[in-house]
């Protein structure tokens, strides 16, 4: 991941537009889709005792591209 993604993910977290939750924090996880710059799940959250659709980015720069990142940022855009 670029310097650039990696800030602004965590500046995006700190600023509490993204929650950053432990991949520990849920149980029964059940893929539903992927895409270019991640996956969806279907996952029990248990400290909140209920079912959420959980976003997974992948972690492997070579899967990324500055088109993917982008999608993801609109993505984000699109749910405010």
């Amino acid at each position: 991941m670029s310097n650039n993604t990696e800030n602004w993910i965590n500046q995006s977290i700190k600023e509490g537009h993204i929650q950053f939750i432990t991949y520990d924090s849920f149980s029964n996880v059940e893929a539903i889709a992927r895409g270019a710059f991640g996956e969806v799940s279907k996952a029990w959250w248990n400290s909140a005792e209920k079912y959420i659709a959980l976003k997974t980015l992948y972690t492997d720069p070579g899967s990324k591209t500055t088109d993917s990142f982008e999608e993801l940022v609109n993505e984000f855009d699109s749910m405010v």
